[in-house]
Protein backbone atom coordinates (compact mmCIF):
# COMPACT_ATOMS: atom_id res chain seq x y z
CA UNK A 1 0.00 0.00 0.00
CA UNK A 2 1.48 3.59 -1.07
CA UNK A 3 0.50 6.73 -0.16
CA UNK A 4 -1.71 7.06 -3.86
CA UNK A 5 -4.25 5.05 -2.14
CA UNK A 6 -7.42 5.86 -0.51
CA UNK A 7 -9.27 3.64 1.89
CA UNK A 8 -11.84 1.81 0.50
CA UNK A 9 -15.81 1.25 1.71
CA UNK A 10 -16.47 -2.69 0.45
CA UNK A 11 -19.69 -4.67 0.04
CA UNK A 12 -20.08 -8.12 1.20
CA UNK A 13 -23.11 -8.70 -0.33
CA UNK A 14 -24.66 -12.56 -0.79
CA UNK A 15 -27.73 -14.86 0.85
CA UNK A 16 -27.41 -16.13 4.44
CA UNK A 17 -25.21 -18.62 4.91
CA UNK A 18 -23.33 -17.69 1.67
CA UNK A 19 -19.64 -17.12 3.17
CA UNK A 20 -19.63 -13.59 3.43
CA UNK A 21 -18.44 -13.45 7.32
CA UNK A 22 -15.80 -16.59 6.24
CA UNK A 23 -14.37 -14.35 3.44
CA UNK A 24 -14.50 -11.17 5.55
CA UNK A 25 -12.88 -12.76 8.39
CA UNK A 26 -10.18 -13.94 5.89
CA UNK A 27 -9.26 -10.65 4.48
CA UNK A 28 -9.10 -9.02 8.03
CA UNK A 29 -6.59 -12.28 9.22
CA UNK A 30 -4.28 -11.07 6.06
CA UNK A 31 -4.41 -7.75 6.42
CA UNK A 32 -3.84 -7.92 10.16
CA UNK A 33 -0.71 -10.25 9.16
CA UNK A 34 0.95 -7.98 6.44
CA UNK A 35 0.08 -5.36 9.10
CA UNK A 36 2.60 -6.70 11.33
CA UNK A 37 5.11 -6.20 8.42
CA UNK A 38 4.51 -2.43 8.11
CA UNK A 39 1.71 -2.31 5.30
CA UNK A 40 -0.56 0.34 6.18
CA UNK A 41 -4.00 -0.82 5.78
CA UNK A 42 -6.03 -2.01 8.26
CA UNK A 43 -9.53 -3.81 8.65
CA UNK A 44 -12.80 -2.27 9.91
CA UNK A 45 -15.92 -4.39 9.91
CA UNK A 46 -19.78 -3.21 9.84
CA UNK A 47 -21.25 -6.79 10.37
CA UNK A 48 -25.22 -6.43 10.76
CA UNK A 49 -25.72 -9.62 12.18
CA UNK A 50 -23.33 -8.71 15.18
CA UNK A 51 -24.90 -5.26 15.78
CA UNK A 52 -29.17 -6.72 15.27
CA UNK A 53 -29.64 -9.86 17.26
CA UNK A 54 -30.93 -12.70 14.80
CA UNK A 55 -33.59 -12.50 17.93
CA UNK A 56 -34.31 -8.75 17.11
CA UNK A 57 -34.49 -9.64 13.30
CA UNK A 58 -36.82 -12.01 13.55
CA UNK A 59 -39.27 -9.66 15.11
CA UNK A 60 -38.98 -7.07 12.93
CA UNK A 61 -39.26 -9.43 9.82
CA UNK A 62 -43.23 -9.02 10.89
CA UNK A 63 -43.21 -5.77 10.14
CA UNK A 64 -41.50 -3.84 7.38
CA UNK A 65 -41.21 -0.39 9.07
CA UNK A 66 -39.15 -1.79 11.89
CA UNK A 67 -36.50 -3.53 9.54
CA UNK A 68 -36.03 -0.15 7.55
CA UNK A 69 -35.98 1.97 10.64
CA UNK A 70 -32.95 -0.88 12.23
CA UNK A 71 -31.32 -0.53 8.66
CA UNK A 72 -31.41 2.95 8.30
CA UNK A 73 -30.13 3.38 11.75
CA UNK A 74 -27.45 1.67 11.22
CA UNK A 75 -26.46 3.47 7.93
CA UNK A 76 -26.69 7.01 10.61
CA UNK A 77 -24.18 5.24 13.05
CA UNK A 78 -22.24 3.77 10.37
CA UNK A 79 -21.47 7.43 8.86
CA UNK A 80 -20.38 9.01 12.30
CA UNK A 81 -18.43 5.76 12.71
CA UNK A 82 -16.70 6.11 8.87
CA UNK A 83 -16.42 9.59 9.76
CA UNK A 84 -14.19 8.95 13.27
CA UNK A 85 -11.78 6.00 11.69
CA UNK A 86 -11.56 8.90 8.97
CA UNK A 87 -10.44 11.60 11.23
CA UNK A 88 -13.03 13.76 11.29
CA UNK A 89 -14.60 15.25 14.61
CA UNK A 90 -17.96 14.61 14.20
CA UNK A 91 -20.20 13.96 17.55
CA UNK A 92 -23.65 12.62 17.14
CA UNK A 93 -26.36 14.81 18.66
CA UNK A 94 -27.66 14.69 22.12
CA UNK A 95 -31.15 13.62 20.10
CA UNK A 96 -29.79 10.70 19.00
CA UNK A 97 -31.70 7.56 19.73
CA UNK A 98 -30.04 4.89 22.27
CA UNK A 99 -30.19 2.34 19.63
CA UNK A 100 -28.29 4.23 17.42
CA UNK A 101 -25.27 5.32 20.05
CA UNK A 102 -25.57 2.06 21.02
CA UNK A 103 -24.60 1.03 18.02
CA UNK A 104 -22.37 3.59 17.33
CA UNK A 105 -20.43 2.54 20.61
CA UNK A 106 -20.34 -0.73 19.67
CA UNK A 107 -18.76 0.07 16.42
CA UNK A 108 -16.00 2.11 17.97
CA UNK A 109 -15.36 -0.53 20.46
CA UNK A 110 -13.63 -2.84 17.29
CA UNK A 111 -11.15 -0.51 16.72
CA UNK A 112 -9.45 2.85 18.25
CA UNK A 113 -9.56 4.85 15.82
CA UNK A 114 -7.37 6.11 12.74
CA UNK A 115 -4.02 5.02 12.95
CA UNK A 116 -1.31 7.73 11.61
CA UNK A 117 0.30 5.22 9.27
CA UNK A 118 -2.40 3.53 8.31
CA UNK A 119 -6.02 3.37 6.28
CA UNK A 120 -9.24 1.73 7.09
CA UNK A 121 -10.60 -0.83 4.79
CA UNK A 122 -14.06 -0.55 6.15
CA UNK A 123 -15.53 -4.15 5.18
CA UNK A 124 -19.64 -3.98 5.37
CA UNK A 125 -20.84 -7.80 5.86
CA UNK A 126 -24.50 -7.79 5.29
CA UNK A 127 -27.29 -9.29 3.05
CA UNK A 128 -28.04 -6.12 0.63
CA UNK A 129 -30.08 -8.02 -1.62
CA UNK A 130 -31.28 -4.53 -2.95
CA UNK A 131 -29.84 -1.91 -5.21
CA UNK A 132 -31.19 0.81 -2.79
CA UNK A 133 -29.69 -1.02 0.13
CA UNK A 134 -26.29 -0.55 -1.38
CA UNK A 135 -26.93 3.00 -2.84
CA UNK A 136 -26.92 4.01 0.54
CA UNK A 137 -23.48 2.59 1.71
CA UNK A 138 -22.09 4.00 -1.58
CA UNK A 139 -23.06 7.53 -1.33
CA UNK A 140 -21.00 7.59 2.29
CA UNK A 141 -18.39 6.07 0.45
CA UNK A 142 -18.39 9.33 -1.94
CA UNK A 143 -19.10 11.68 1.25
CA UNK A 144 -15.90 10.34 2.84
CA UNK A 145 -13.82 10.26 -0.41
CA UNK A 146 -13.55 6.58 -0.15
CA UNK A 147 -13.00 3.90 -2.49
CA UNK A 148 -15.59 1.73 -3.03
CA UNK A 149 -16.58 -2.08 -4.45
CA UNK A 150 -19.07 -4.99 -4.14
CA UNK A 151 -18.46 -8.20 -3.37
CA UNK A 152 -21.00 -11.05 -4.23
CA UNK A 153 -21.12 -14.09 -2.92
CA UNK A 154 -22.06 -16.81 -5.02
CA UNK A 155 -24.36 -19.56 -3.27
CA UNK A 156 -27.79 -21.29 -4.77
CA UNK A 157 -30.57 -21.53 -2.48
CA UNK A 158 -30.25 -25.05 -1.47
CA UNK A 159 -26.39 -24.53 -0.54
CA UNK A 160 -27.51 -21.52 1.85
CA UNK A 161 -30.83 -23.70 3.46
CA UNK A 162 -27.90 -26.61 4.05
CA UNK A 163 -25.63 -24.28 5.48
CA UNK A 164 -27.82 -22.53 7.83
CA UNK A 165 -29.49 -25.23 9.71
CA UNK A 166 -26.40 -25.89 10.85
CA UNK A 167 -26.23 -22.59 12.44
CA UNK A 168 -26.75 -22.26 16.39
CA UNK A 169 -29.47 -19.46 15.18
CA UNK A 170 -30.67 -20.06 11.68
CA UNK A 171 -32.29 -17.99 9.23
CA UNK A 172 -36.13 -18.80 8.75
CA UNK A 173 -35.95 -20.67 5.55
CA UNK A 174 -38.57 -18.56 3.80
CA UNK A 175 -36.54 -15.83 4.38
CA UNK A 176 -33.78 -17.26 2.59
CA UNK A 177 -36.32 -18.47 -0.46
CA UNK A 178 -37.56 -14.94 0.00
CA UNK A 179 -34.50 -13.11 -0.59
CA UNK A 180 -33.15 -15.63 -3.55
CA UNK A 181 -36.46 -13.94 -5.43
CA UNK A 182 -36.02 -10.29 -4.30
CA UNK A 183 -32.02 -10.36 -4.56
CA UNK A 184 -30.80 -7.51 -7.56
CA UNK A 185 -26.72 -8.13 -9.35
CA UNK A 186 -25.02 -5.16 -10.04
CA UNK A 187 -25.86 -3.22 -13.51
CA UNK A 188 -23.54 -1.44 -15.39
CA UNK A 189 -23.26 2.04 -14.09
CA UNK A 190 -20.44 3.94 -12.83
CA UNK A 191 -21.08 3.59 -9.29
CA UNK A 192 -21.25 -0.44 -9.57
CA UNK A 193 -18.44 -0.80 -11.59
CA UNK A 194 -16.16 -2.39 -8.96
CA UNK A 195 -18.08 -5.90 -8.57
CA UNK A 196 -17.05 -9.34 -8.53
CA UNK A 197 -18.94 -12.29 -7.77
CA UNK A 198 -16.92 -14.93 -6.01
CA UNK A 199 -18.12 -18.39 -4.60
CA UNK A 200 -15.60 -18.32 -1.67
CA UNK A 201 -13.73 -21.14 -3.18
CA UNK A 202 -10.22 -21.34 -4.80
CA UNK A 203 -9.14 -18.17 -5.95
CA UNK A 204 -11.72 -15.98 -4.01
CA UNK A 205 -9.46 -14.36 -1.98
CA UNK A 206 -7.32 -13.14 -4.97
CA UNK A 207 -10.17 -11.49 -6.86
CA UNK A 208 -11.27 -9.90 -3.60
CA UNK A 209 -7.98 -8.66 -3.12
CA UNK A 210 -7.57 -6.76 -6.41
CA UNK A 211 -10.90 -5.51 -6.95
CA UNK A 212 -9.79 -3.77 -3.38
CA UNK A 213 -6.80 -2.61 -4.44
CA UNK A 214 -8.63 -1.20 -7.34
CA UNK A 215 -11.03 0.71 -5.55
CA UNK A 216 -8.29 2.57 -3.55
CA UNK A 217 -6.43 3.60 -6.21
CA UNK A 218 -9.60 5.40 -7.46
CA UNK A 219 -11.53 6.84 -4.82
CA UNK A 220 -14.75 9.52 -5.15
CA UNK A 221 -15.38 12.66 -4.37
CA UNK A 222 -18.15 14.08 -2.45
CA UNK A 223 -18.27 16.66 -6.10
CA UNK A 224 -18.78 13.65 -7.95
CA UNK A 225 -21.99 13.96 -9.55
CA UNK A 226 -23.61 9.96 -10.42
CA UNK A 227 -27.12 10.80 -12.13
CA UNK A 228 -27.39 7.43 -12.32
CA UNK A 229 -28.09 6.67 -8.72
CA UNK A 230 -31.72 5.76 -9.02
CA UNK A 231 -33.44 2.51 -7.89
CA UNK A 232 -37.13 1.70 -9.63
CA UNK A 233 -39.15 0.58 -7.00
CA UNK A 234 -39.02 -3.13 -6.43
CA UNK A 235 -41.39 -5.25 -7.72
CA UNK A 236 -43.47 -6.11 -4.74
CA UNK A 237 -44.08 -2.56 -4.04
CA UNK A 238 -45.18 -1.86 -7.46
CA UNK A 239 -47.75 -4.85 -6.92
CA UNK A 240 -48.74 -3.10 -3.48
CA UNK A 241 -49.12 0.28 -5.52
CA UNK A 242 -51.40 -1.88 -8.28
CA UNK A 243 -53.59 -3.48 -5.72
CA UNK A 244 -54.33 0.22 -3.98
CA UNK A 245 -55.00 1.59 -7.10
CA UNK A 246 -57.60 -1.15 -7.99
CA UNK A 247 -58.91 -0.15 -4.87
CA UNK A 248 -59.36 3.36 -5.38
CA UNK A 249 -60.81 2.73 -8.60
CA UNK A 250 -63.29 0.47 -7.15
CA UNK A 251 -64.13 3.11 -4.96
CA UNK A 252 -64.42 6.19 -7.12
CA UNK A 253 -67.12 3.78 -9.77
CA UNK A 254 -68.89 3.09 -6.77
CA UNK A 255 -69.20 6.54 -6.26
CA UNK A 256 -69.59 7.64 -9.87
CA UNK A 257 -72.80 5.11 -9.99
CA UNK A 258 -74.46 7.43 -7.49
CA UNK A 259 -73.76 10.23 -9.14
CA UNK A 260 -73.88 10.13 -13.03
CA UNK A 261 -76.86 9.92 -14.62
CA UNK A 262 -76.80 7.81 -17.76
CA UNK A 263 -75.00 4.68 -18.76
CA UNK A 264 -73.50 6.34 -21.14
CA UNK A 265 -71.83 9.03 -18.91
CA UNK A 266 -70.59 6.04 -16.12
CA UNK A 267 -69.13 3.92 -19.25
CA UNK A 268 -67.37 6.90 -20.20
CA UNK A 269 -66.00 7.55 -16.61
CA UNK A 270 -64.95 4.24 -15.70
CA UNK A 271 -63.19 4.57 -18.76
CA UNK A 272 -61.49 7.62 -17.48
CA UNK A 273 -60.49 6.35 -14.58
CA UNK A 274 -58.86 2.83 -15.40
CA UNK A 275 -56.61 4.58 -18.15
CA UNK A 276 -55.57 7.25 -15.01
CA UNK A 277 -55.00 3.99 -12.98
CA UNK A 278 -52.23 2.67 -15.89
CA UNK A 279 -50.74 6.42 -16.28
CA UNK A 280 -50.16 6.36 -12.49
CA UNK A 281 -48.81 3.13 -12.21
CA UNK A 282 -46.77 3.78 -15.36
CA UNK A 283 -45.38 6.27 -13.61
CA UNK A 284 -44.41 5.40 -10.38
CA UNK A 285 -42.62 2.42 -12.50
CA UNK A 286 -39.96 5.50 -12.92
CA UNK A 287 -39.55 6.92 -9.55
CA UNK A 288 -36.48 6.43 -8.31
CA UNK A 289 -37.41 4.72 -5.01
CA UNK A 290 -33.70 4.95 -3.61
CA UNK A 291 -34.11 9.00 -3.41
CA UNK A 292 -38.10 9.20 -2.72
CA UNK A 293 -38.28 11.17 0.38
CA UNK A 294 -42.18 11.27 0.79
CA UNK A 295 -45.15 8.81 0.83
CA UNK A 296 -46.63 8.22 -2.13
CA UNK A 297 -49.68 9.93 -1.98
CA UNK A 298 -51.92 7.79 -4.89
CA UNK A 299 -55.04 10.13 -4.02
CA UNK A 300 -53.49 12.77 -5.12
CA UNK A 301 -52.05 11.76 -8.46
CA UNK A 302 -55.28 9.77 -9.47
CA UNK A 303 -57.15 12.92 -9.02
CA UNK A 304 -54.31 14.99 -10.80
CA UNK A 305 -54.39 12.35 -13.70
CA UNK A 306 -58.17 12.60 -13.98
CA UNK A 307 -58.36 16.18 -14.25
CA UNK A 308 -55.54 16.22 -17.34
CA UNK A 309 -57.56 13.69 -18.52
CA UNK A 310 -60.84 16.10 -18.17
CA UNK A 311 -59.39 19.19 -19.27
CA UNK A 312 -58.31 17.33 -22.05
CA UNK A 313 -61.17 16.00 -23.29
CA UNK A 314 -63.03 19.40 -22.83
Amino acid sequence: MTADHASVLALFCGLPASGKTTLVQQISSLLESREARGVPWYPCVIRYDELVSTDAQAVMAQSKGLTKESRQRLLEASDYYIGWLCGEDCQPSPMCTDPLMEMLVRLKATRRGQKPDGKPLIMVDDNLYYRSMRAAWFKLARKYSLGFCQVFLLCSAEQAIQRNATRLLPVPELTIETMVQKFELARDEPWEQLSVAVDGGPGSMEKVMALLDTASKQPWSPMDIVDSITEPAPPGQIHIWDLELRALVSKLIRQAQEEKSTKSELQAWCLMVQKARQNVLAYLRTLDFCNQKEEVDLERLMQEHLDCSASGAS
